[in-house]
């Protein structure tokens, strides 16, 4: 396991000194957006926090619940219309939490009406000092990338402006604009990927969710 980076940590790498304190808003900024992005991408939360989602009870003898931040932490409640339902066990790397057939107490609307959601709350992702090594080094390449595509101020705003930036720039059907931070084509594995994380898309390819279909 490896941690995430401090903002000292950051600014030593960056070469700003230890007392300037300038910058050290936008570093934190930029590092959440930065994971914010990851997030988007992969389809997942990786950076831990308590969540609670709601869910359709599913139409299944096996129901499973499969939450948007993991590994699970800790599941604090599974409840539907405030009524505690029993009977779950954890899938933590899955991010699944699961009854056994007919051991669901969901509740079934009737008379055509909705099924009442039910509510998960819980605690997922990974802690500041428990991160994947590879996932902690693609979040920090993806960092520095996006700092660096700011002329070092940590401002979004100045990517237009930044030395090195083209405005415009076509390879092999891909296409990226800086000046408006879009992007367009099949950059890995017939994905769009952002620019700021096309060095590591590799690295979060396992760490992706893959919708499965036609099944």
């Amino acid at each position: 396991m490896a941690s995430l980076p401090t903002v000292a940590d950051i600014k030593k790498a960056l070469g700003i000194p230890d007392a300037d304190t300038s910058k050290d808003e936008a570093i934190e900024s930029m590092l959440a957006a930065t994971i914010a992005l990851i997030e988007t991408y992969l389809g997942r939360g990786i950076a831990q926090a308590n969540e609670v989602q709601e869910f359709i009870p599913p139409d299944s003898r096996n129901p499973v619940l499969s939450v948007f931040r993991f590994p699970i932490q800790l599941v604090n409640s599974v409840t539907q219309e405030a009524a505690t339902i029993s009977g779950w066990r954890v899938y933590r790397e899955a991010g699944q939490v699961k009854w056994k057939a007919g051991a669901c107490y969901m509740r079934r609307a009737c008379c055509g009406e909705d099924d009442p959601p039910v509510m998960v709350d819980y605690v997922g992702g990974y802690a500041d000092d428990a991160w994947p090594a590879d996932l902690a080094e693609a979040v920090m390449r993806a960092f520095y990338v996006r700092w660096n595509a700011t002329g070092g101020t940590g401002n979004t705003a100045d990517v237009v402006n930044a030395p090195g930036n083209n405005r415009s720039v076509s390879v092999d059907g891909l296409t990226i604009t800086r000046d408006s931070q879009m992007w367009a084509g099949d950059a890995f594995g017939g994905v769009v990927v952002p620019p700021e994380l096309t060095g590591v898309a590799a690295m979060l390819e396992r760490y992706k969710v893959h919708t499965v279909t036609g099944v």
